[in-house]
């Protein structure tokens, strides 16, 4: 991670509870710039009051999937009743630039939110590790585990899918594959990817592996950094995903439509790096 007075930075955002993990939202990518503008969004504020707490985390992104945190902040749902509100990024106690939330006005005409039974997924990877040498390249191929339900109390891990193998690459694009979100256990229950180098002899290397859910895919594409312990081992990248399906879910009790944007961010990249 690089800073400095001539850098500049590719900003993005993921909304969460305090209480937990999972992503509420996910913001597009501003790339090169210190005053970002995103799109407004729509927050489905389900089962909660005026008194929860948010997490915006603020990251500069990076191609290798790192995407390295710039800062965080907190708000409540009654802090957005006043209109306007700016609050400083923080990483460490330090700010590293002000959030500025507009335009927060709670929606009390909308549609049901409509969820895919499942998802075809479009992945592919790339700068991946030469797992045999400084000259050579790989043969990487992926499987995706979860845990499937059993009976009404278990749930057994598997291999939920495997790709084709592509021989002599660095940057593979595999093709789509399909998960169902009833197998998997819903949006929000942990799968695990895990890339390997293929050998002839079965041993298959592991080049690295993260974890995900079916709900971070809802935002559209992202890259993950492929994590052998502590290093990156290249980025893997879901570039597409296609909805199959559809069930209809209650109508939510309030939404909010946010406007974001920030301003003094301080700059995580020099020279385009």
């Amino acid at each position: 991670m690089d800073d400095g007075p001539m850098g500049k930075s590719d900003p993005w955002f993921r909304v969460r509870r305090k209480d937990n993990h999972i992503s509420i939202y996910r913001s597009e990518v501003v790339m090169k710039s210190l005053e970002p503008a995103w799109k407004p969004f729509q927050m489905t504020l389900e089962g909660l009051n005026v008194l929860d707490t948010f997490v915006i985390s603020v990251y500069d992104w990076d191609k290798d999937g790192t995407h390295d945190l710039m800062g965080e902040c907190e708000f409540t749902l009654k802090e957005l009743t006043f209109s306007w509100l700016v609050k400083p990024i923080l990483k460490h106690n330090k700010s590293m630039g002000a959030l500025l939330f507009s335009d927060a006005q709670p929606l009390r005409n909308f549609e049901g939110r409509r969820l895919p039974v499942a998802i075809r997924m479009h992945c592919s990877a790339a700068k991946l590790a030469r797992m045999d040498g400084p000259l050579s390249k790989a043969d990487p191929y992926f499987v995706v585990k979860g845990s499937i339900k059993v009976n009404s109390r278990t749930r057994q891990d598997t291999v939920l899918y495997r790709s084709e193998v592509k021989y002599n690459c660095l940057d593979p694009k595999w093709k789509p594959f399909v998960l169902s979100v009833a197998e998997l256990g819903g949006f929000d229950k942990p799968f695990t990817i895990i890339v390997y180098d293929y050998d002839a002899d079965g041993s298959h290397d592991v080049m690295g592996q993260f974890t995900t859910t079916l709900n971070e895919y809802l935002f559209g594409p992202y890259q993950h950094a492929i994590m052998k312990g502590s290093d990156s081992s290249g980025a893997f990248s879901v570039d597409m995903v296609e909805p199959l399906g559809f069930l209809e879910v209650e109508r939510i009790a309030t939404n909010y439509r946010l406007g974001v944007s920030a301003t003094k961010i301080t700059p995580m990249d020099i020279n385009g790096k």
